[in-house]
């Protein structure tokens, strides 16, 4: 069992914008790192990925601070889709080569109108800047060290760098929509499933709506 009872709950508009930045940083190589470490590391997942000899046609993961978790599909050598539960950030989009033009393309962590502002539009910058060209130095190397710690299976040897896996992602699903958000571009693998995360409605209310 897996204790997560020190997580809590992060209000976004409670944020200071002009600090956001910092707790960016803090939040992914922090944060972000120590939980994925938690659940990774964990006996009964380490079983998992060293012992089990089940055969997959297809691995799904989460993009969201677990990207280590794509070296699953060089494991059971099988086609890996990704499940977004945001508006795709520069992190991700620039794996897939997708659109991240700072001057319209908004960030899912800053707190702006669909009409950026020039304020918003130099956070913004300031959040692409660092995804684009700070974050393979800092984070990256952390998520990769990760992987090459608790994903140790027969054959991780071989294994492509981590980068390299999550650039031959099949497919990302999206779990979001535009009306959330602010539109933007999106290459074919891209694709919106906003409430995937939803379980189906109960039948008393589907009775009571109709």
């Amino acid at each position: 069992k897996m204790d997560f009872g020190s997580v809590s709950d992060i209000v976004m508009e409670d944020r200071n914008k002009y600090l956001f930045f910092f707790d960016e940083i803090y939040m992914r190589n922090g944060i972000g790192i120590n939980i994925t470490k938690t659940y990774v590391s964990d006996p009964v997942v380490q079983k998992f990925i060293k012992e089990d000899q089940t055969k997959f046609d297809l691995v799904i993961i989460e993009s969201f601070f677990q990207d280590c978790t794509v070296a699953m599909g060089h494991k059971y050598g099988a086609p890996v889709v990704s499940i977004i539960p945001v508006a795709p950030f520069v992190t991700i989009s620039r794996h897939a080569a997708n659109p991240s033009d700072f001057s319209y393309i908004k960030d899912f962590k800053l707190n702006a109108g669909k009409s950026l502002d020039f304020q918003s539009r130099s956070l913004n910058t300031l959040f692409g800047l660092y995804s684009l060209f700070i974050e393979p130095i800092t984070y990256t190397p952390l998520l990769e060290k990760l992987m090459d710690t608790y994903f140790k299976y027969p054959g991780y040897e071989n294994r492509p760098t981590m980068t390299e896996m999550l650039e031959n992602i099949s497919l990302n699903l999206i779990d979001s929509d535009v009306a959330i958000l602010s539109p933007r571009p999106y290459v074919p693998n891209f694709i919106e499933t906003p409430g995937i995360h939803i379980q189906p409605i109960e039948t008393w209310i589907v009775y009571f709506i109709n």
